[in-house]
């Protein structure tokens, strides 16, 4: 089993293959001709391919995602998802993750149980990562969002991506090519997952680990409770919407300003397609108003105009497949 096989098996192991109703791998892929494109149907570990691939199904999908990193940058989610990535939606959540802009402490890490990816960018200090943490239950979505918060305020400090903390992120996955980097950097290995100091967490050891209340999980669940709520009954992209949104693209790290846009863009266009017809503005305001803020913040017009317009494709696929 080679290092990419190896990262599959830990996110999708096999009791999992010929369980249709667990749902698909969800896969994107990053490149300067077709910008970031979601695969639609992701790579269902179903009967039918289970029976063309039996006991080898890793290794094919290992074998794809490298085929298309020979062009592009991968992106896997490590939850799968029934119909679509979308967040709160993953059907297992056995694990947790930080990505963290910045060198790894991979002392601490070890320290924690957790095993590290290098996502391919590094600096003098060390290589930057993705760190994720075993559990040995399943978890709910707040959770689960509550213990990534956790683990990425511990992990990364300053240098933790706040935009991942849920259960729809996609991570590169170990195998794969960095592209922001001339030549293109391996995503690897930092701490593999049978190392002796990988641990598989209890969820309240690690809640009290980690600091996270059962008031946090709490809060987490009201304010999702609230927030759908409130869809469709205040103004929908008023100046507070676009200060929020230009200021979470700011604070970004500049390599993962790209990526933070294309999640609010996301979570902009559901909301929108939530509103009645007749309260909605024009898709082509949204735009306009999703690229000026991106400006602002930094990112050049053509490229933030193809992110949003990447996102606006991806959630009328999510709607139409619902």
């Amino acid at each position: 089993m080679d290092d990419g096989e190896r990262w599959l098996a830990e996110f999708f192991p096999p009791p999992i293959i010929g369980d249709w109703a667990d749902g698909a791998i969800r896969v994107a892929s990053l490149s300067p001709g077709d910008g970031w494109v979601e695969w639609p149907r992701g790579i269902r570990p179903d009967q039918a391919t289970t029976r063309q691939f039996g006991h080898r199904f890793h290794e094919a999908v290992a074998n794809g995602l490298a085929l298309e990193a020979a062009s592009a940058d991968v992106f896997v989610c490590p939850y799968l998802h029934p119909d679509r990535r979308r967040k709160g939606q993953a059907t297992r959540r056995r694990h947790i993750h930080a990505d963290v802009d910045g060198p790894l402490d991979l002392e601490q890490t070890r320290a924690l149980g957790a095993f590290a990816v290098a996502s391919g960018t590094k600096t003098a200090e060390g290589p930057h990562g993705h760190v994720y943490v075993r559990l040995d239950a399943e978890v709910d979505a707040h959770m689960h969002h509550a213990l990534c918060v956790g683990l990425g305020r511990l992990v990364g400090g300053a240098a933790w991506d706040s935009s991942k903390a849920s259960d729809e992120d996609v991570l590169r996955p170990v195998g794969t090519l960095n592209y922001k980097h001339d030549p293109p950097a391996r995503v690897r290995w930092l701490i593999e997952p049978d190392e002796p100091s990988v641990y598989t967490w209890p969820v309240l050891d690690l809640m009290h680990r980690l600091g996270i209340r059962w008031d946090d999980v709490e809060s987490d669940r009201e304010r999702s409770q609230r927030a759908r709520r409130s869809w469709g009954t205040e103004p929908f992209f008023d100046a507070h919407r676009r200060d929020v949104l230009l200021a979470q693209i700011a604070n970004a790290p500049e390599t993962t300003r790209n990526t933070t846009l294309y999640g609010l863009s996301k979570d902009t266009w559901r909301g929108w397609l939530r509103r009645a017809p007749g309260k909605r503005e024009k898709a082509a305001e949204i735009v306009t108003r999703l690229v000026a803020a991106a400006g602002v913040a930094g990112l050049s017009p053509s490229e933030a105009e193809t992110t949003v317009l990447s996102a606006q494709r991806a959630v009328i696929e999510e709607e139409e497949l619902a």
